[in-house]
Parts: structure tokens; C-alpha cells; sequence
């Protein structure tokens, strides 16, 4: 089978798919056959991306931070796509201001982005994703997950937790 089709008619969610690697990530799906809901907060970037990226590109608005836009977009999915194969877990933010003089909800937010929305993301859509035959979480953590780097100290640590949660997950 060409590698153009191995993956036709599955599906593919990208959070954070208007960005950089996100984008990549989903033209290199798109490539191979699958359609990509990006997801995004930014519209402008993320009608650009669909855009550049084709026809297999679909996308959602949302601000996931936002537990009513988590539940929408979780229903869309459901109710409108119908079918989940793959989800992305890409959205993040780093902060490099320092730890000892940056506001506490900076912290939560970031923590909040890089962690607590992919494992919740995940949980909801799991159902979805287990209809699948070979449904599949991917969990983008940088090095940042595995190796504590200066000046990061919350962002290595939204990493590892997600690295820790997604895979005791997988086990």
C-alpha cells in the first residue's frame, strides 16, 4: 500500500494546529491520507493553516483552557466528525520569565495548558478513540519532559507530569 493511502479515511485531532509543529504535524498526516481537525485559539492562524494545508485540513476554534470549549469541541468530535484515530496532544506555552518573580496564575495557566488539558482532553475523548481500531495518543513533551532545563522550571514540569500521566496511560 502507498504511504499516501496507509492511513486513508482515519482521522486526526492537532491541538495547537495552527503553530509550527503543529502544522507540521498535520501535513505530514495529511500526506499520508488522514484529515486533521486542527484545533487552534488563534482564528487567523488557523484559517492560514487550513488553507496552506488542503482539503484534509478541518478546523475548531477553541480556547481549551475553557471547560465548556473542551466539552463543545468533544461533542464535535462525536456528533459531527464521528470518528477519532489519532489525537495530538500539541497546544502549549513557556514562559521563561523567572520563577521567583512570576505571578502564580501564570503558573496555573501553564501548567494548566501543557498538563491538565491534554490529560482531560485525553479522558474525554478516549471513548472515541477506543472505537477505533487502532486508536492512538500522541503527547508532544519536549525535551523539556525529560531533562530539567534553566530558567523553565514550569514548563519542565507540566512536561514530565504529562510524560509521567500518558505513560502510565499506555501501560
Amino acid at each position: 500500500m502507498a504511504e499516501r493511502d496507509a492511513y486513508r479515511g482515519w482521522t486526526a485531532l492537532v491541538t495547537g494546529g495552527a503553530g509550527g509543529l503543529g502544522r507540521a504535524i498535520a501535513a505530514r498526516m495529511i500526506e499520508r491520507g488522514m484529515r486533521c481537525l486542527l484545533v487552534d485559539i488563534d482564528e487567523q492562524r488557523l484559517n492560514q493553516a487550513a488553507r496552506d494545508l488542503g482539503a484534509g485540513a478541518l478546523t475548531y476554534l477553541a480556547d481549551l483552557t475553557d471547560a465548556a470549549a473542551m466539552a463543545r469541541l468533544v461533542a464535535h468530535v462525536r456528533d459531527e466528525i464521528g470518528r477519532l484515530d489519532v489525537l495530538v496532544n500539541n497546544a502549549g506555552i513557556l514562559s521563561n520569565t523567572p520563577f521567583e518573580i512570576r505571578p502564580m496564575a501564570s503558573i496555573e495557566q501553564e501548567i494548566r495548558l501543557n498538563m491538565l488539558v491534554p490529560m482531560a482532553l485525553t479522558q474525554a475523548l478516549l471513548p472515541t478513540l477506543q472505537k477505533a481500531p487502532d486508536g492512538r495518543v500522541i503527547s508532544i513533551v519536549s525535551l523539556g519532559g525529560l531533562f530539567p532545563m534553566p530558567e523553565t522550571s514550569v514548563y519542565s514540569a507540566s512536561k514530565c507530569g504529562l510524560r509521567g500521566a500518558m505513560l502510565c496511560l499506555g501501560l
